[in-house]
């Protein structure tokens, strides 16, 4: 029986080769759903977010 990978601990590259597609995938989703917003309203995103 396999364990499954305890976090912090190597997982080797075929893992983080998943791991970076999946925040790929989830950044285009992003991208896509803010999209059709003006300049203004990401800035108001952006600052509910707390961002600078």
């Amino acid at each position: 029986m396999r364990q499954e990978p305890e976090p912090g601990k190597y997982h080797g590259p075929i893992t983080n080769y998943l791991l970076r597609e999946e925040i790929d995938r989830e950044a285009r989703a992003a991208a896509t759903e803010f999209a059709d917003l003006s300049d203004d309203e990401l800035l108001e995103r952006e600052t509910e977010l707390g961002g600078p």
